[in-house]
């Protein structure tokens, strides 16, 4: 009996080992992080968009302005809402 509790308490020990680098890398991770997360002082509404009317890409050899470039983004956004309803209903309709 003494025997057996010797052996599951080394091994409760082995397994230990790895706790302790583990939780000094966190230590140091969190001691690290905390002054990078101070210096970020800008949110979402400090952000400057470009003037979309003023970008022109050239995409396949035609001229397309950038609020051209996102309604086709709409589009292809719609799209994929459509093909994701009708996979939807045919799943539904599975035994």
């Amino acid at each position: 009996m003494i025997a057996q509790n010797d052996t599951m308490n080394r091994a409760d020990r082995s397994g230990r080992r790895w706790m302790t680098p583990v939780l000094l890398l966190a230590l140091a991770a969190v001691v690290l992080a905390g002054p990078a997360a101070t210096t970020a002082l800008a949110g979402e509404a400090d952000i400057e968009l470009p003037d979309l009317q003023a970008v022109h890409y050239n995409i396949f050899g035609a001229d397309i302005s950038g609020p051209m470039l996102m309604d086709i983004g709409l589009v292809v956004c719609l799209l994929g809402l459509a093909f994701g309803l009708y996979q939807y209903f045919q799943v539904k309709k599975l035994p």
